[in-house]
């Protein structure tokens, strides 16, 4: 067999992507993904394990190891890591009525309307700046006046 053919045979051979095995579960409140990872492939490395950990969609850690129990552990252990956090948000709406920043820096107060409406005034002010329906878009709003006042010094 020529060296041409030979060559457009490999070109031509179906390239079969790896068998994934989906595993998620939940830890407290946090979505932990394991997939392991196999190989179709003869003589190639038979299988490892990539793992994400989530927090409202956000992926807080993730990583790749060679055992479901050491994937599973270092899963568990960056939720416990992200949960220890005292704020986890850029906006924090604190049980005490008090609006933190991730860092922990005070920003002034939040209550709920009869309704149920959420709304903030600024430290050191006595109205109301923003009210909103709900609590991400109230969120929003103070995230986004916080930086607006970063910038402008």
């Amino acid at each position: 067999m020529s060296s041409q053919r030979r060559r457009a045979q490999r070109r031509s051979a179906p390239i079969q992507s790896p068998e994934r095995i989906k595993t998620y579960v939940e830890h407290r409140g946090v979505e932990i993904h394991i997939d392991e990872i196999r190989s179709n492939e003869v003589g190639e490395r038979p299988h490892f394990f990539e793992w994400v950990a989530k927090s409202y969609g956000k992926v807080i850690a993730s990583g790749t190891e060679l055992d479901k129990a050491t994937a599973a552990n270092k899963a568990i252990g960056a939720a416990e890591v992200h949960l220890a956090k005292p704020y986890r948000f850029k906006i924090n709406l604190c049980d005490d009525g008090s609006v933190v920043t991730g860092d922990g820096e005070y920003l002034g107060s939040w209550k709920r309307d009869e309704n149920g409406h959420p709304s903030f005034t600024p430290d050191g002010e006595s109205e109301v700046l923003f009210f909103e329906m709900w609590i991400g878009m109230l969120c929003q709003k103070i995230a986004d006046w916080h930086e607006a006042r970063i910038k402008s010094g």
